[in-house]
């Protein structure tokens, strides 16, 4: 009897045992789904960021065809990714001894700025073109730097301003969407990966529709032009542009620059939509 009771008792343990011992693999395993997913997940977050800076960049080098070449019009195609896209109104005025009655509202540029912002677990990101430059949250320096120098030259100190001032023919409001919705089985690998709308691109028709310039090329002692960005998107980042390429911090986001000579360039380009297409 005592045999039949250990024997018994041994066939519990090894239940108990195998019990246990599938309970943690399961457990295990779907411990390493949920976080392999998560993984997955923020990679694909990632990487639609950086699409985006890609192809930010590449409208950027588009649109500069027309603001330094002269081009009549371009085109151009921005993913939406998880993101949203829209024009924010912003602000760079210019003033300082020069006449500025020949630009666009005397100086006081309404630059604008095209962003491209996503809202991911870890924060807010945002990629914003701004009068020739492009910008990314939490990023010391531009990412696409504008056409803006206060340098010494051989032949003299020069002043270069050369702005872009974004308008728009249209609402620009537009946002992607993003499959999140994925079954997680603790036994499998996910069926599916988080999918965003890569193949949905907001498409953009450019065009130049005035170009005003201010050329001194003997501009008196003690003369300076100046910037203000207080108004931008992002005046912190164009505070350390600025303070890297030579000009001086009058405080309150005003920068000034002296030199024998002066060019400011203003292009004002107009955005149009053009129909959403797919890939």
């Amino acid at each position: 009897m005592s045999r039949h009771r250990h024997g018994c008792g041994r066939a519990v343990s090894d239940v108990v045992g195998f019990v246990l011992i599938f309970s943690i693999i399961i457990t295990g395993v779907g411990v390493v789904s949920v976080t392999g997913f998560d993984a997955l997940s923020e990679f694909t977050n990632e990487q639609q960021v950086e699409n985006s800076e890609r192809g930010m960049a590449s409208a950027a080098a588009t649109l500069d065809k027309l603001h330094r070449n002269g081009d009549t019009y371009r085109q151009f195609d921005l993913s939406l990714g998880a993101g949203t896209l829209w024009l924010n109104e912003t602000e760079i005025d210019l003033g300082g001894d020069i006449d500025t009655s020949t630009l666009p509202d005397n100086g006081n540029l309404k630059v604008n700025a095209l962003e491209h912002r996503f809202d991911l677990s870890s924060g807010e990101v945002t990629i914003a073109y701004e009068a020739g430059g492009l910008f990314r949250t939490q990023s010391a320096t531009p990412r696409y730097d504008p056409t803006i120098q206060c340098a010494a030259g051989p032949d003299g100190d020069t002043t270069i301003v050369s702005l872009v001032n974004l308008t728009a023919s249209d609402r620009i409001d537009r946002s992607g969407s993003y499959d999140s919705e994925i079954a997680i089985s603790p036994t499998s690998i996910p069926n599916e990966t988080p999918v965003g709308a890569d193949n949905q691109f907001v498409s953009f028709r450019a065009a130049l529709i005035d170009q005003d310039r201010i050329v001194d090329t003997d501009f008196d002692a003690g003369d300076e032009i100046t910037i203000d960005v207080s108004q931008s998107a992002y005046p912190g980042q164009w505070d350390r542009y600025l303070e890297a390429n030579g000009w001086t911090d009058n405080g309150g986001g005003e920068y000034a620059c002296g030199g024998d000579s002066v060019l400011v360039r203003v292009s004002t380009i107009q955005l149009s939509l053009l129909e959403r297409t797919t890939t």
